[in-house]
């Protein structure tokens, strides 16, 4: 016979399970996939788009499907066209400005670079290029598409490009309004609940259960 007090034990237990796998899960990294587009220097780890530059017409380069806790970076540069690229979400997404730098490979030799986000080509050319950004449907569903506009340099603050949006596939597309170079380093990032989160819920409601079943004994 199974009684309340094993139950409990068990219980807390889980719990117990679930909170070491919260903390586990905030310190492991979660898988990301980059890619190199347009006439600027391979970034170590990621993959040069073939042709050179991003589709420029829809439905663009098609970076594939993410799932929770994955990432794509894409590195490339803008002049006055527009890079599209298309992709699947299989959860909640957002997509950041890159602010953390990373290292490239320039003349043959791997150089890091510092400056990222949103910047000037050269860094200090200081010719304010303008792109606009919008995030549409790929189904092409009325209302789906959100825009943004940005102007060099952004290389700290705030990284929001494009909050936390529902799961679907999406077209994305990088605008550049004027003629003057720059380099955009960005992030689409799909959101997951944490493994040890589920654990806990899950917990939670078996300990809401046990408590019920005590209360009607």
């Amino acid at each position: 016979m199974v009684t309340k007090r094993w139950m409990i034990m068990r219980l807390v237990k889980t719990i117990s399970i679930a909170l070491a796998a919260i903390a586990l899960s905030g310190a492991a990294h979660a898988a990301t996939f980059g890619w190199t587009e347009g006439l600027r220097p391979d970034v170590v780890g990621t993959n040069r788009i073939v042709p050179t530059d991003a589709n420029n017409a829809p439905p663009g380069f098609d970076l594939g499907t993410i799932n929770g806790g994955q990432s794509i970076d894409l590195h490339g540069r803008i002049v006055d066209a527009a890079d599209i690229y298309q992709f699947t979400s299989k959860r909640k997404f957002r997509i950041d400005f890159i602010f953390e730098g990373f290292d490239a490979i320039v003349n043959g030799n791997v150089k890091t670079i510092n400056t990222s986000g949103f910047v000037s080509q050269p860094l200090d050319a200081d010719d304010g290029a303008v792109v606009n950004m919008f995030l549409e449907d790929a189904g092409g569903l009325p209302g789906a598409a959100a825009g943004n506009s940005f102007v060099t340099d952004i290389t700290s603050g705030d990284s929001t490009i494009f909050g936390r949006t529902a799961p679907g596939t999406y077209t994305f597309t990088i605008d550049g309004l004027n003629n003057f170079d720059a380099l955009y380093d960005i992030r689409i990032t799909a959101v997951p609940l944490p493994a040890g989160g589920l654990l806990l819920l899950t917990a939670l409601g078996g300990l809401g259960i046990a408590r019920r079943r005590r209360a009607a004994a």
